[in-house]
């Protein structure tokens, strides 16, 4: 699987994703950060009947950055292609990209 992370970091396989995403977690937990992610599938597209392009639209309420400002509308889109092997959809790559602008610190 090949991931694009938000943060423009390109994971090239299960184990760096796994890695990576472990790494995330457990910095997230050490901020104490909100746990209100959400996301909701905006759009799947059938290239071919085994093959699947899909649009998800994601929000984080409450999302702290490492400052410790919140940026109240933290939110992106996430575009994947799905593969269908052996009755399972797998995902063969995802780009996460973050739509919303962080908030302007105050002076």
């Amino acid at each position: 699987m090949d991931y694009v992370n938000r943060g423009g970091g390109w994971w090239k396989s299960n184990k760096e994703n796994v890695e990576g995403h472990k790494l995330i977690h457990d910095m997230l937990a050490q901020q104490k950060q909100k746990m209100t992610y959400k996301s909701d599938v905006a759009r799947i597209t059938f290239l071919k009947p085994d093959i699947a392009l899909v649009h998800a639209t994601w929000e984080w309420p409450g999302f702290k950055q490492p400052s410790g400002e919140e940026w109240k509308d933290f939110n992106g889109i996430i575009t994947m292609v799905l593969v269908k092997r052996n009755d399972k959809w797998l995902i063969r790559a995802l780009q996460n990209t973050v739509t919303s602008q962080p908030p302007k610190p105050e002076r």
